[in-house]
């Protein structure tokens, strides 16, 4: 539906009201497919969907170096670009060095039954606090598997990693996401106008830039400024014809079922947002003894509301996550097609040496037209994770008594208790009935030092989506317009 409920109305109600009163706050083009658009492609294209818990592999025993792989069927592929992005959630309650690596196996043909692996990702450090969304980007030319090894590391660990939500499409990740933990909780107790950074990112062409989200009390700002970088000598400036697209991820387990809210911005000569940030910028913060400047702020002040965070699955478990893209459109103008996105080098920090033998079962393949799911595919027994410990303090982390949305509509009843694939004991799940939650710390995603003022104004009441980098202007009091 193209136009929303109050479209071309006199100021007497809306002009247009949907049969089923659930879409009426969602037509205006502002929100993706419905799951009943989802589930008419699905019975005519006679997909299916599964369903399961989610997966844990427990480093709290067995010897360093000792592993458990989860693996998922062969998938093919279907498009001409070699691209495709594996998402899932996962829980870290082990010990810092413990590692979980995300492989590709590739098969030259229905022949080859050991395939190549290659290392396309790799989660260690800290414990986590929250379940954490992450992306891995893959480059896969021929059918293949994922497979999730979890290694055990040095020193002692009371819990291990957890997986759950996987997806797996042939697109491209997110350039830039961020996570907001208890995001109500931060709204309630921050100062009008509290800011939340990505650290400095690059665009496929060079441009530095970086993603703030801004905190209003009832509603959620997002916009984006350009940074000084590393290649700024090289570019053309103003840097024109780049589409932004500002998303709100609707975290639905099935990416079919998945209704996330977007904007689009295309940048435009007329405006000096869009010009060398040396030049018309002012110092913002340090990285690596590098005095960075950034541009003014650009994007939406009413980009979401409290009450829409409160439908669909946009908050789960407390958690919001904003996703953003940055894209050239200059080809598309000149008039031929986008190029297919290059996998950009990945940081690994215990480079594995090659992944043990071959798959755990035979070869089933199937198509990436089908998403996974959840965990049903894996071949590996699975144990439910005990409760975690924090090491950010000195006491156990407890998860909360309350429901999580994420694996049902009511209160989990974990699975039966199963040997861990790690190790010959066995795992007791604890008696609680929400994983997803264990501790309402936040910690703020930029991994530098703005030195930019850290006041808030109060909103004024005209309308301007520009921010400068050391003084926020909140909404305006009318609709958000594009």
């Amino acid at each position: 539906m193209h136009y929303g409920k109050d479209a071309f109305t006199n100021g007497n109600g809306s002009t247009i009201i949907t049969i089923d009163p659930k879409f009426q706050d969602v037509i205006g083009q502002r929100f993706e497919m419905s799951p009943y658009d989802a589930q008419e492609l699905n019975l005519l294209y006679n997909c299916t969907q599964q369903k399961g818990h989610f997966i844990h592999a427990s480093t709290a025993s067995g010897q360093e170096g000792d592993s458990a792989k989860l693996e998922t069927e062969v998938v093919k592929l279907n498009r001409g670009c070699n691209v495709q992005c594996l998402q899932f959630y996962y829980f870290h309650s082990g010990a810092e060095s413990d590692e979980l690596n995300i492989w590709i196996r590739e098969f030259e043909d229905e022949q080859d039954t050991t395939g190549t692996p290659r290392l396309m990702g790799q989660i260690t450090g800290s414990p986590t606090s929250h379940w954490k969304l992450h992306h891995v980007s893959l480059n896969a030319t021929k059918p293949f598997q994922v497979v999730f090894e979890a290694r055990k590391g040095a020193g002692s660990s009371t819990g291990g990693f957890s997986v759950d939500d996987i997806n797996l499409s042939e697109t491209e990740c997110p350039h830039v996401f961020i996570q907001i933990d208890d995001l109500e909780n931060r709204l309630n107790t921050s100062s009008s106008g509290t800011r939340i950074y990505s650290p400095r990112q690059y665009s496929k062409d060079g441009y530095a830039y970086r993603v703030a989200v801004i905190l209003y009390k009832t509603y959620v700002g997002m916009f984006v400024g350009l940074l000084s970088g590393e290649f700024d000598n090289q570019l053309q400036w103003p840097c024109l014809q780049r589409q932004m697209i500002f998303q709100l991820l609707d975290q639905t387990p099935n990416q079919q079922l998945q209704m996330s809210k977007q904007r689009t911005l295309i940048s435009a000569s007329g405006s000096s947002v869009w010009d060398n940030p040396r030049e018309t910028g002012s110092p913002v913060f340090y990285e690596n003894d590098e005095l960075v400047y950034g541009g003014i702020l650009y994007g939406y002040s009413r980009f979401t509301t409290l009450e829409e965070l409160q439908t669909r699955e946009f908050l789960k478990g407390g958690s919001a996550i904003f996703m953003f893209n940055f894209e050239d459109l200059t080809p598309l103008i000149n008039g031929t097609s986008l190029p297919c996105p290059q996998l950009r080098p990945v940081s690994i920090t215990n480079p594995q040496r090659i992944l043990d033998e071959g798959p755990c079962s035979p070869r089933n393949v199937s198509s990436t037209s089908q998403p996974t799911e959840t965990t049903n595919d894996w071949t590996a027994s699975t144990t439910h994770p005990p409760s975690t410990t924090d090491n950010s303090t000195s006491s156990t982390t407890h998860p909360p008594t309350t429901t999580d949305y994420r694996i049902s509509s009511t209160t989990i009843t974990p699975p039966p208790t199963t040997t861990d694939v790690s190790t010959s004991s066995t795992t007791h799940p604890p008696t609680t009935t929400d994983y997803r939650i264990s501790s309402t710390t936040i910690t703020p995603p930029p991994t530098t030092t703005d030195v930019s003022t850290s006041s808030t104004t109060n909103p004024p009441t005209t309308t301007d989506y520009r921010i400068s980098s050391t003084t926020i202007t909140p909404p305006p009091t009318t609709t958000d317009v594009r």
